[in-house]
């Protein structure tokens, strides 16, 4: 699958790079909501990881622009950010939602649920 992971923390980016190219997934890494548009010019992503809580936009910003430009997407937000629920997430139309901290093994899961789903 070609994954992006948005997140303005590098050791989480860094992460998600690790775990998902063992598993031979392809990744690209955005700091930040504008980074993260220009890569989504070429809407080739099968799945985009979004942190919710980034300096300047927001994920749900970057959310929305996804679901404009690039609606066959799946995406899962991320967050550390104790009041952002997962009901509110699931409104705004995030496909998963993960509490940080988390580990590989949920990861792994979630990103095999879809690619499942694209092979059928």
């Amino acid at each position: 699958m070609n994954i992006l992971i948005v997140d303005d923390e590098e050791p989480v980016r860094d992460s998600f790079k690790k775990i998902l190219g063992i598993f031979g997934h392809n990744t690209d890494t955005a700091a930040s909501v504008e980074e993260a548009i220009k890569l989504l010019e070429k809407p080739n992503y099968d799945f985009i990881f979004i942190d919710y809580n980034m300096p300047g936009k927001s994920g749900l910003e970057l959310l929305k622009y996804i679901k404009e430009k690039s609606p066959s997407s799946k995406t899962a937000m991320l967050t550390g950010y104790p009041l952002m629920k997962e009901e509110i997430a699931k409104f705004a139309g995030v496909d998963e939602y993960l509490q940080k901290p988390f580990d590989a093994a949920k990861i792994i899961r979630l990103v095999n649920k879809y690619h499942k789903d694209q092979q059928a």
